[in-house]
């Protein structure tokens, strides 16, 4: 139970900075003496890394819950098994 939470701080950390760091980007962008198309393809191919960034954190995210989904029909799969089996027992 404490991985599950700290792996849900972690990604809250890790997404928030990842937030801090494309807004500073920009912002730095922004007030960069340069001209207005530069720094608009800057901001573009800034915004559409951070997009691909966020979609493989998600992939990544989507497949570490599947895992645990697995482990957990597998779990009560098991623990089904053998409660049905205890009660196969003579005396129970």
């Amino acid at each position: 139970m404490a991985e599950q939470e700290n792996g849900a701080s972690v990604s809250s950390v890790f997404l928030a900075f990842i937030a801090g760091a494309a807004t500073g980007a920009g912002l730095a962008l922004l007030l960069a003496p340069k001209a207005g198309d530069e720094v608009r393809q800057q901001i573009k191919d800034l915004a559409e890394d951070a997009l691909d960034r966020t979609k493989e954190y998600a992939r990544t995210m989507q497949d570490k819950a599947r895992e645990v989904l697995e482990k957990g029909k597998d779990a009560i799969s098991c623990c089904k098994e053998s409660a049905a089996s205890e009660g196969d027992k003579p005396g129970a």
